[in-house]
């Protein structure tokens, strides 16, 4: 009788739980849960930039720094930065990106993430092992302004003289 309150038990359990997805989930093409990376506002650059601190775990020095590009792209985008001397929110809300999903992918996939980059080091601030990993810190400044014309000019952002004319 136990046997068979604890075997009923566990498959009323396995159904449920393995029958339903959670809409939180992110799907393996959904950019904004594509890259882990820390990311810290190090401080507010010339002409609407932000320099920021990129820190990732990746397989080699070169690989992360590279990587780091996209993922400060993908901060202020999705992420915002806080730090002492910035607390800037994400460009984009969820039900934006939601409306421009391919958009976005695009943005990453063809590199346009690129041309927001002010500047990049080529050398990293610290490297940090962790197994056969290396977890590397380096800046890059990102231009939070042009970006920001760009969206709206694509239409995947109102401006914000946008939300005060209806």
């Amino acid at each position: 009788m136990n046997k068979l309150i604890l075997t009923a038990t566990v498959l009323l359990y396995v159904v449920i739980t393995g029958c339903s997805t959670p809409s939180t989930v992110a799907t393996p093409t959904d950019v904004r849960y594509m890259y882990t990376y820390e990311v810290t506002c190090d401080r507010v650059g010339a002409e609407g930039s932000q320099v920021m601190i990129i820190s990732s775990l990746e397989n080699d020095v070169n690989t992360a720094l590279s990587r780091a590009r996209a993922y400060a792209v993908h901060a202020m985008l999705f992420k915002g930065l806080v730090g002492s001397v910035c607390n800037v929110p994400p460009l984009v809300n969820n039900a934006q990106y939601m409306a421009n999903e391919a958009y976005f992918r695009n943005f990453f996939s063809s590199n346009i993430y690129s041309s927001y980059i002010v500047t990049a080091s080529d050398e990293p601030r610290d490297v940090m092992r962790s197994g056969d990993k290396v977890k590397v810190f380096t800046y890059v400044s990102v231009n939070r302004n042009q970006l920001r014309q760009k969206l709206i000019e694509d239409k995947v952002i109102e401006a914000l003289g946008g939300a005060f004319t209806r």
